[in-house]
């Protein structure tokens, strides 16, 4: 709390939805480090078959956002969120009873059918009790939280695991759990907007909406854009590994001490360096810094090539703090964007499909980089680079060609609500 505190500007007291992402994010990474080992440790599942179940799970995840996002048509926001943590909260004990494939797969698709819909709905929490001007550092607060939960996760978790047998398990799930649940009631306590006007919509502008989200190809094109812009997460969780453990002489452990560059970088940058996307405009050239920046990455890991293992480290070193600074901006743009141009009647459902880009991203962008990428060398590396370019350059026009339509005047208290 102190340390959040020291993120805020003097007189500003933290908004609960930091909180909940310190919490949802400790939990997340206690399992997340303990899980995997033990499930195949134990020999329950093999390590293909615990990547089958989490790949099943992801996918089903990722068809049920939408869905999950449009009951803010019917119910409070805010009723939702704390229903689907407790959801989560209850799910994950069911890893406990997973002896075989079939329990575990299914313990992690209800976990996955709950969590998925929660980035989307939390960030229209965030459009719901902030100013306009104020929601994009709210997300760079919330997004510092994250990054310090998993990290803090994956430590509590790798002490776990010196301990034999169950208990590294049966603490993970608990910790897990017991974070939703806090979550949860933090999340009641979070400030309420004019709920009525928006869970009541009118009828006919409801049924045009459900009519023209899909035809809305402004809007579906920023999403297939940022998904391309998004490619940094898997340079940097499968490339960089996989490079330092295939395609180099590099010691094993840079890959750890690279991962806590990126976690350090984020933590201090992400909140000054969002600044500049509070504008629809500031949002538009942080996605074509993002291309820019993303395209030398791509060529950094091309230049590392053949290279001893000292010049490599120099490159990957560079290659990392790159994929930072893009990860940085293209989160804060991002937000901007996705701000501006989901319709305030049916901005979850928006905000979901816009989320969908990085969820396709998540399942090509591994295969594309080891599949494809690597096996091609120089020319994949520079044609990527040329695709992340163009894609943020092309976003940044299109956003500047043709701005976001205003949204209707936003809650008299959202004003008033503490911002970061």
């Amino acid at each position: 709390m102190l340390f959040l505190h020291r993120l805020l500007p003097a007189g500003r007291r933290p908004h609960p939805v930091g909180l909940v992402f310190l919490l949802d994010w400790t939990g997340t990474g206690l399992l997340l480090t303990v899980a995997p080992v033990y499930f195949t440790s134990a020999h329950i599942v093999s390590a293909t078959q615990y990547a089958l179940a989490q790949t099943v799970a992801s996918l089903l995840g990722l068809l049920v956002s939408v869905p999950v996002s449009g009951l803010t048509k019917r119910w409070p926001l805010r009723r939702i969120l704390v229903g689907l943590y407790l959801w989560r909260a209850a799910a994950v004990l069911l890893l406990l009873v997973a002896h075989s494939l079939p329990v575990l797969m299914t313990g992690l698709c209800l976990l996955t059918l709950a969590d998925r819909p929660c980035g989307p709905l939390l960030q229209s929490l965030v459009a719901e009790s902030q100013a306009p001007d104020a929601r994009v550092r709210l997300m760079a607060v919330a997004r510092t939280m994250a990054n310090i939960g998993i990290t803090v996760g994956a430590l509590v978790g790798g002490g776990l695991l010196a301990l034999d047998g169950r208990p590294p398990l049966i603490g993970a799930v608990a910790g897990d759990s017991l974070s939703f649940v806090v979550a949860a009631a933090i999340l009641i306590g979070v400030p309420g907007v004019a709920q009525a006007r928006r869970v009541q919509p009118v009828k006919e502008a409801a049924a045009v909406r459900d009519r023209s989200i899909l035809s809305d190809r402004r809007f579906l094109g920023l999403t297939a854009l940022n998904g391309v812009l998004g490619m940094h997460k898997p340079m940097l969780m499968t490339a960089l590994p996989l490079w330092i453990a295939v395609h180099s002489d590099i010691p094993h452990y840079w890959t750890g001490l690279l991962m806590a560059v990126n976690t350090v970088m984020v933590v201090g940058l992400q909140i000054p360096l969002s600044r500049a996307a509070a504008e629809l405009a500031g949002s538009a050239r942080a996605m074509a810094i993002t291309g820019v920046v993303l395209a030398g990455a791509a060529l950094g890991f091309a230049a590392a090539a053949g290279r001893g293992a000292t010049a490599a480290i120099v490159i990957l070193v560079a290659v990392t703090v790159l994929i930072t600074i893009a990860e940085i901006y293209q989160s804060a743009g991002s937000w901007g964007v996705s701000f501006a141009y989901a319709p305030e009647e049916d901005r979850a459902r928006y905000l979901a499909v816009f989320n969908l880009g990085n969820g396709a991203r998540d399942i090509v962008g591994p295969l594309l980089l080891t599949a494809v990428i690597f096996p091609l060398g120089l020319p994949g590396w520079a044609v990527l680079a040329g695709v992340l370019s163009a894609s943020g350059w092309q976003l940044h026009r299109s956003v500047m060609r043709s701005p976001a339509p205003p949204n209707p005047a936003e809650p008299a208290d959202a004003a008033s609500t503490s911002t970061p």
